[in-house]
């Protein structure tokens, strides 16, 4: 039985979302062509695999600034933390601590958030660079 497969591939880049700063999608296809019998002559028939489309977002631009934002606010409320903490333990060190606590919180939640935005296959492609899936070609 002959036969031969062709397989294509084609990326699309589109704004989907105006938080996003970039989505590409992929379509992958295959075609397979069959000889319907053993005789060399006969004619090839076309079988088509179903495309399977695959959306990948990037994280918003205003995410990583927001985080940014969040890590040099931990970092003055510590400051001023320490400067309020001096001497003796008082009403305004443990609210200056409870600050930097919250500031804190606000920054994991906000890394979890983008994490949970990741598609599928970027976070398979995270674990497992080397896979099929995850190669990337260039021109």
């Amino acid at each position: 039985m002959a036969s031969i497969a062709i397989a294509s591939s084609i990326l699309v880049a589109a704004t989907a979302a105006p938080a996003a700063t970039a989505v590409s999608l992929s379509f992958s296809s295959s075609l397979r062509m069959v000889s319907s019998s053993s005789n060399s002559a006969a004619p090839l028939r076309m079988k088509r695999s179903r495309a399977r489309p695959v959306m990948v977002m990037s994280a918003p631009e205003e995410a990583t600034a927001e985080i940014e934002k969040i890590s040099d606010l931990i970092g003055k409320a510590v400051t001023e933390a320490e400067d309020v903490c001096k001497g003796d333990a008082t009403v305004e060190c443990v609210v200056a601590w409870e600050e930097v606590e919250e500031l804190s919180a606000a920054l994991a939640h906000k890394k979890v958030q983008i994490e949970a935005q990741k598609d599928p296959l970027e976070k398979f492609c995270d674990k497992n660079p080397e896979a099929d899936e995850c190669r990337t070609y260039e021109d």
